[in-house]
């Protein structure tokens, strides 16, 4: 299941991994996909139908929201069509 709705990032302490997926699981059931971990301390994850809070996960220690934008330069994010979805 690769998910639908957006891409979140869900940092931990390193080593802790386990725990983080445990509970992901305990809170959604099937609905989670982890489709990626880019390094030591952090998980994307997709899931899909409705999020539940996730800022309530006990083992994680920031959940972020993961946005990409098509822009040659940072300066460009401030142009209306991006700033609008920032």
């Amino acid at each position: 299941m690769a998910g639908e709705g957006p891409t979140h990032e869900i940092e931990f302490l390193p080593g802790l991994e386990e725990f983080v997926r445990d509970e992901l699981c305990g809170a959604m059931g099937g609905g989670v996909a982890v489709v990626g971990c880019p390094r030591p301390g952090r998980m994307q994850i997709r899931v899909q139908g409705a999020c539940p809070p996730l800022e309530g996960l006990r083992s994680a220690v920031a959940v972020h929201v993961v946005a990409r934008f098509d822009v040659s330069r940072p300066k460009a994010l401030l142009g209306h069509e991006h700033f609008a979805r920032l």
